[in-house]
């Protein structure tokens, strides 16, 4: 299985128990940006994606469209997530793209765009209040 259906196989239906399957999608010295943190290293990678599954209870990606370039890659994807401490555990959406860069068959660098504020910020409901306000007022 190539890099790319590695990647969609781990996000479609993302859940802790598949965490070991990182070692076969990430090299050893990957580097992993998203909006919440930039890391160097699968042991990073793993703790961290450990620590953000400890309050999901759904995790699933639908796949909209994938451009490949030489050893890159763009996934245009929807998450559908559900965590017990953001909207009251209710079934949340974010889009977003991930770019991939591809060495040994393996991810080596993955940098992710999405909305924070979206997912996380205008689920808390205090933010959510303060945030609309000024959306209104822009």
């Amino acid at each position: 299985m190539n890099a790319k259906d590695k990647f969609i196989q781990f996000y479609e239906d993302y859940q802790v128990n598949n965490l070991k399957m990182l070692d076969e999608l990430y090299t050893e010295t990957v580097h992993f940006i998203d909006p919440v943190k930039e890391i160097h290293g699968l042991p990073n990678l793993k703790k961290y994606f450990i620590n953000i599954s400890g309050n999901l209870t759904t995790c699933k990606f639908s796949f909209e469209q994938i451009d490949e370039l030489n050893n890159c890659a763009y996934f245009h994807w929807t998450m559908n997530f559900s965590n017990k401490r953001l909207a009251k555990g209710r079934i949340k959406t974010v889009k977003g793209i991930s770019y991939v860069r591809i060495q040994d068959s393996k991810i080596s660098y993955q940098r992710d765009y999405y909305d924070l504020g979206e997912m996380i910020y205008e689920n808390i409901q205090c933010l959510n209040w303060a945030i609309q306000k000024i959306k209104k007022n822009l």
